[in-house]
C-alpha cells in the first residue's frame, strides 16, 4: 500500500485534464476519463468540459492478486478531503481484513432485503383482508373493513411501515372518536389490531401488538361501556303479549304474518324472511333453517305450533314465490321496462275504436 499521501491539491484537482490515474496516496486516486470527442476547432469550450473526474480507491484483493477499484464518487460531488476520508476509512478495512468493495455488495444486499419487507399499513390491512375474506361467511365485511379502516385508520397509519406503528401513532387515531363514536371507534381498534397481529405472523413486524387493549390501551383509554352507555330497544313485558298478538292478528299483510311467525317460533328476523318452501314439512310440523342462513353455521330444525303451521298453510294458498313470506307487491311488480305510460289525450279527441 503505497505510503505518500496527499499529493494533490483542490487546484490541482480542478485543473488536471490529462486522462488517466492520478495518485493522491494511500490508494486514492483521481481518475479522469474523456467524455466526448476532441474539441473542434473554432469552439469555445474548456479543456475541462471534455473530461469526467471522479475519485476511486485502488487496492489489491488478497486472495486473487487482482487489482480491485472501488469508486468514491465524483470530484463535483465529494470534496478532495471527503475522498482522503473515505480513503481513510477503507484503509482500515483492509487492515482488519475486510473487503471494501465486497463489505459494500453485501450492505446493497441487505438494503434490497430489508426495502423488500418492508410493508405499509394500507398494504397490510388489503393483504389481511384477502387472507381474512374466505372465512367471513357475510360478504359485507370486507366492504366494511376496508371502509372504517380506510375512513380512520389510513390517514394516520396508511403510508407508514407496519414496523414503525407504535402507541402514539394508535391514539392519535383513536383519540378524536373514542369519546364520540365509541362503538365505531372500538371496531377499528379491533381492526387495527387484527392488520398488525396479521403483519406480525407475516414477518413484516416484530414485538407487542400496540393495539391490544388488554394490559396496554386499557390503562389509558376509558372503557367503552364507561363512556358511551349501551342503549337496547325496549322490550315488552310478557304480561302484555296476549293483547300485542291479538292486536297483531286483527291486521292483514304478509308483515303482520311474518312478525307473528316469528313470535311463535323465537327464531331471527333473517331467518324468517329469508324462508322457503322447501324447507317446511308440515306432515311433521317441522321447519330445517340451512346451515347457511344460521349464525352458528349449523343446521336448525324449529318445531311449528299448530297455530305457526297453520300460518304457513295459509299463506301457501297464495304461493307467489320461492319465499315464504314475500309481500304481494313485489311479487307484483312488473319490470321497469315494462309499464307503459299512455300520451295524454287532446280534450276534445274521440276514444280510439277498438
Amino acid at each position: 500500500m503505497n505510503t505518500v499521501r496527499n499529493r494533490l491539491s483542490a487546484r490541482k484537482v480542478a485543473e488536471a485534464t490529462t486522462p488517466g490515474y492520478h495518485l493522491d496516496g494511500g490508494c486514492l486516486y483521481l481518475r479522469i476519463h474523456l467524455r466526448g470527442s476532441v474539441r473542434p476547432r473554432g469552439t469555445r469550450e474548456r479543456p475541462t468540459d471534455n473530461v469526467t473526474k471522479c475519485w476511486c480507491f485502488r487496492y489489491r484483493d488478497r486472495a486473487t492478486g487482482r487489482k480491485v477499484e472501488h469508486g468514491l464518487g465524483s470530484y463535483l460531488d465529494v470534496s478532495l478531503a471527503d475522498a482522503r476520508e473515505k480513503a481513510a476509512e477503507l484503509r482500515r478495512m483492509l487492515i482488519d481484513g475486510h473487503d471494501p468493495l465486497l463489505q459494500r455488495q453485501q450492505k446493497r444486499t441487505e438494503q434490497k432485503i430489508a426495502a423488500a419487507t418492508v410493508l405499509t399499513f394500507d398494504e397490510a390491512a388489503e393483504r389481511c383482508i384477502a387472507d381474512m375474506k374466505a372465512g367471513w361467511r357475510n360478504a359485507k365485511h370486507a366492504h366494511q373493513w376496508t371502509s372504517t379502516l380506510a375512513t380512520y385508520a389510513s390517514p394516520v397509519l396508511g403510508k407508514l411501515p407496519v414496523s414503525a406503528i407504535d402507541l402514539p401513532l394508535i391514539r392519535k387515531v383513536l383519540d378524536p372518536i373514542w369519546t364520540t363514536k365509541n362503538e365505531t371507534a372500538s371496531r377499528v381498534l379491533q381492526r387495527i389490531e387484527s392488520v398488525l397481529a396479521w403483519a406480525t405472523v407475516s414477518g413484516y413486524r416484530s414485538g407487542d401488538n400496540p393495539a391490544r387493549w388488554r394490559g396496554n390501551l386499557d390503562h389509558i383509554l376509558p372503557r367503552p361501556g364507561k363512556v358511551q352507555a349501551q342503549e337496547h330497544h325496549p322490550a315488552l313485558p310478557y304480561t302484555e303479549i296476549g293483547d300485542f298478538v291479538a292486536a297483531l292478528r286483527r291486521q292483514n299483510g304478509v308483515a303482520a304474518l311474518a312478525l307473528e311467525f316469528l313470535i311463535l317460533t323465537a327464531a331471527r328476523t333473517n331467518e324468517v324472511i329469508k324462508a322457503r318452501w322447501e324447507e317446511f314439512d308440515l306432515e311433521k310440523a317441522l321447519w330445517t333453517v340451512p346451515a347457511e342462513r344460521m349464525k352458528a353455521h349449523k343446521e336448525h330444525t324449529v318445531p311449528l305450533s299448530p297455530r305457526a303451521r297453520d300460518r304457513i298453510r295459509q299463506l301457501a294458498q297464495a304461493k307467489l314465490g320461492p319465499y315464504v313470506f314475500l309481500f304481494p307487491a313485489e311479487a307484483k311488480r312488473p319490470p321497469k321496462e315494462a309499464v307503459r305510460t299512455p300520451s295524454p289525450r287532446p280534450p276534445g279527441t274521440p276514444a280510439r275504436p277498438n
